[in-house]
């Protein structure tokens, strides 16, 4: 199969190929309506000598389905649990809206469902969903349209490339720019290959057309689709021509076949129309839909689009009726079907039949957000219009409203769910639906950048024994100040009955531990306290249900472990908190914190990719602005040690835009005051807050050319992290050098290298000292650091060996270097103790150290002891 115009794409995607046959890949083609995005794939899978499998999100509902467009490739042959686990009806029989109720309630909802929601998405799905791909091999997998897919699907092709391991797999996904989301672009999957479509070039067209017809070609502006079609019929509406011209009974069972979808299913069309179905076969032999396994597809969505538009309202209401009725009859009660089914009776104009859609859809879509969000609002938009809502419903519109706005909250809708918890609050007096709104709104709005401490003040003079409330409000003021309120609150809601509260109180308290703050016992082992007591918040976080607080506890947690030394650990706890937040669609609202923790122990261990590949990825989710702001430092903040000052500059300015001036919270801007600082433009220490957030701290003073060991002084020291910046800025060099070296984390021995070298009085330690530094941070890409310690050998340093011992004073400094006394060594080497003496004191002249601890210190360093 030859496609015109297309050579250059269609290299890449076969070089694509070829290099899937040692590793695999993933390959997005993106480009506008008509542009020909299925012709090139369809091309280039035509000449692969491999299976191909091609799924594509729905037209309708398409938000609604996990998983939907892999679970359409793998068709029959998809994991058995692939499909339980993704369709809601058979992992949550929770179509009763007294269940549903149970979501409208802020402080539980989200929670009630937890183990269900789990299942709906879990990683399990996931991993089999890749084994079934994987089984297939050599396979080139097509997903179209993945701009209106879900977020499930999404995030799952955000991680392929991660994913996959088996060679003969090429991963290949289309979508529309111009209505691409996070997810779902080029930029959003680590490690794709892209492919942009343009217009076709005249030559390109005028082949395509089979002749040079200048205003033609003009007239469709490089579009492929266009261009046929204004070629097939000039003097009428391209699109819509062939469809003129079929018999009636066809455009009457084309103008059924558009209301229903791009995809068509057989056995709901006939439903509608009646069987046999030989109406469509005038249509298939037009060229307007393509004949598949099971139905029919419009061959392009701008086809189904003009049909659409011609339709006149009352007879595009009686389709939809007709459609909705179909469906009912051989109806499952998945989140899709329920979602097909709110759209179409809310077309049709059939507001209590939309109704009731919609309130089944938004009580089983636990894991869809977006989709679960749209039913909610539509749900409370159309109240009014119907019969009896309170006894549809089981409750009224301001609990309607209320869980939208925490799903809103969860979709990441933020100026939606701040919209939604408005009208909740102008139309209700009770002080305790009042206390949970504000709680939302005060979520929603420290999302987007602002504190929200006034909102959930006011939520607790409302409530002020509700512990939900007062955890929450912990929290946030933890985060800001690190008050002895937040403390004190936390204390008092950790004896709360339900597990969910109990945990994030734990939250709180752990963070106490984690930065005990001055006048701390330095005896005790804070770090290890924040450990337990986030592993516990997890726990019962798991126990409640609540995603959203067992995300807060795997940050706790991954920066507690990293507080202790231990940042592999670290990194696979915020590893397991992002699989969570995959689980629940939490991703783009929590992921970034998780993401932000798992990018500061990635480059605490020198694993600068990686952790520049994890903060590139949740940032291109668009999370909420305050977590952009810091995801966007801790990018920022790499791109300073390996010397991109412009980038690392722009990230600053971003940070201070997203944080705005109203922003107080220390835990965030000490990390921008560090940035800030390695960009050379200082930052303040005279804030009193300071030592009350010592981990961040002593990063602060640490990025400074010269850390101040004066305010060293005011800081406490918790956990060996802590103990090694301490000892760096007391210039203790040995043991700070010994001590990044035990916590694994090469660029601060390298710095420290570098600041030892400086100090160094024996020339000779300063150069091996300085080379050994150069060696770690040209293997980091540590520009900055490497020119350090490249300066540093060149600025007149002795070269070792300059000073040489000889092979008599050699021996004496291993004799030396082992505890012997000058007379111990005068009788090992049979020599007068005298002459030992001399041996000693020109040895400690030649190595510029004063004692013969540090004789030994430095032949150890220098490997002048031998083996």
């Amino acid at each position: 199969m030859h496609i015109i115009g297309r050579d250059c794409e269609l290299t890449v995607l076969h070089e694509a190929w070829r290099a899937a046959a040692a590793r695999p890949g993933v390959v997005l083609v993106e480009g506008g309506a008509g542009i020909g995005k299925t012709a090139l794939v369809t091309a280039f899978a035509a000449t692969v000598d491999a299976g191909v499998l091609v799924g594509e999100a729905p037209s309708i509902g398409g938000d609604a389905q996990p998983y939907a467009p892999f679970l359409a490739a793998l068709g029959a042959a998809g994991p058995a649990k692939a499909e339980r686990a993704t369709d809601p009806a058979k992992a949550e029989r929770a179509t009763d809206p007294a269940k549903a109720e149970r979501a409208t309630d802020p402080a539980k909802a989200e929670r009630a469902t937890g183990p269900a929601k789990a299942e709906l998405v879990a990683d399990t799905v996931k991993a089999e969903l890749v084994a079934r791909i994987e089984a297939a091999a050599p396979v080139v997998l097509v997903l179209e349209d993945l701009d209106r897919a879900d977020q499930a699907s999404r995030e799952l092709l955000g991680c392929l490339a991660a994913m996959l391991s088996r060679p003969g797999v090429l991963v290949v996904a289309t979508y529309r720019a111009e209505r691409a989301t996070p997810g779902a672009r080029a930029g959003d999957v680590p490690g794709a290959e892209r492919v942009t479509l343009g217009p076709l070039a005249d030559d390109a067209a005028a082949q395509l057309l089979g002749r040079a017809d200048a205003a033609l070609i003009r007239q469709a502006q490089g579009n492929p689709l266009l261009l046929l079609a204004l070629a097939a019929h000039p003097d009428a509406d391209p699109l819509l021509a062939p469809f003129r011209a079929l018999p009636p009974g066809s455009r009457a069972a084309v103008r059924v076949a558009a209301v229903l979808g791009r995809d068509v299913d057989r056995s709901v069309l006939q439903k509608i129309t009646g069987p046999p179905d030989e109406p469509l076969a005038p249509a298939v032999e037009a060229g307007l839909l393509l004949a598949r396994a099971g139905g029919y597809r419009f061959r392009h969505d701008l086809i189904r689009a003009a049909v659409l538009d011609d339709l006149r309202p009352a007879e595009r209401a009686r389709l939809h009726r007709l459609a909705a009725g179909a469906i009912t009859l051989g109806f499952r009660p998945a989140t899709a079907a329920l979602v097909e089914l709110a759209e179409h009776w809310h077309a049709a104009g059939d507001a209590d039949r939309a109704f009731d859609a919609a309130w089944r859809a938004a009580a089983v879509a636990r894991a869809a957000h977006g989709g679960r969000l749209r039913m909610l609002e539509r749900v409370a938009a159309t109240w009014e219009r119907v019969f009896d809502p309170e006894f549809r419903t089981r409750t009224d519109r301001v609990a309607v409203l209320m869980a939208a706005a925490v799903t809103a909250l969860h979709a990441g809708a933020l100026e939606r769910g701040l919209a939604l918890t408005a009208e909740a609050l102008a139309n209700t007096r009770d002080p305790a639906r009042t206390a949970l709104l504000l709680e939302t709104r005060g979520l929603l709005r420290y999302r987007g950048g602002d504190d929200g401490i006034e909102d959930l003040r006011a939520a607790l003079a409302l409530q002020p024994r509700n512990h939900r409330i007062r955890a929450t409000l912990a929290s946030r003021l933890e985060a800001l100040s690190r008050s002895p309120e937040a403390y004190a609150l936390a204390e008092d809601a950790a004896a709360d009955r339900d597990p969910a509260v109990r945990a994030l109180a734990l939250v709180t308290l752990a963070a106490e531990a984690a930065d005990p703050g001055p006048g701390a016992d330095p005896q005790t082992s804070g770090s290890r306290i924040a450990v337990a007591r986030a592993r516990e918040a997890v726990a019962l976080a798991r126990e409640g249900g609540d995603d959203d607080t067992e995300l807060l506890a795997r940050v706790m947690e991954a920066s507690a472990l990293e507080a202790a030394g231990e940042s592999r650990a670290a990194a696979e706890a915020a590893e397991a908190g992002l699989a969570t937040a995959r689980r629940g669609g939490l991703r783009p609202v929590r992921g970034p914190m998780l993401a932000a923790a798992l990018t500061a122990s990635l480059t605490a261990l020198g694993e600068w990719p990686r952790a520049r590949a994890v903060a590139g990825e949740a940032l291109a989710l668009e999370p909420p602005p305050l977590y952009r702001a810091v995801l966007t430092i801790a990018a920022g903040r790499l791109d300073a040690l390996t010397g991109d000052r412009e980038r690392a500059a722009a990230a600053a300015r971003t940070a201070e835009t997203l944080l705005g001036e109203r922003y107080t919270g220390r835990r965030f801007l000490i990390p921008l005051w560090e940035l800030h600082t390695l960009l050379g433009e200082g930052a303040p220490l005279d804030d009193r807050q300071l030592p009350s957030h010592p981990a961040l701290a002593w990063s602060l003073l640490l990025a400074q050319p010269e850390p101040d060991r004066r305010f060293a002084q005011r800081l406490p020291v918790n956990g060996p992290v802590q103990r090694a910046a301490s000892l760096t800025v007391a210039r203790r060099w040995d043991e700070a050098i010994a001590a990044w070296r035990a916590a694994g984390h090469p660029y601060r021995v390298a710095q420290t290298l570098v600041r030892a070298g400086r100090a160094a009085r024996d020339k000779s330690t300063a150069v091996a000292w300085a080379r050994e530094a150069g060696a770690i941070a040209h293997r980091l890409g540590a520009r900055p650091l490497a020119e350090e310690a490249s300066a540093l050998q060149k600025s007149g340093r002795l070269e070792p060996g300059a000073a040489r011992l000889t092979d008599r004073e050699q021996e004496v400094l291993r004799l030396m270097a082992a505890g012997r006394t000058n007379r111990q060594i005068a009788e090992g080497l049979s020599i007068a103790v005298k002459t030992a003496g001399v041996h000693v004191t020109n040895i400690l002249a030649k190595l510029g150290v004063n004692s013969r601890t540090d004789a030994a210190a430095v032949a150890r360093r220098r490997g002048l002891l031998g083996s």
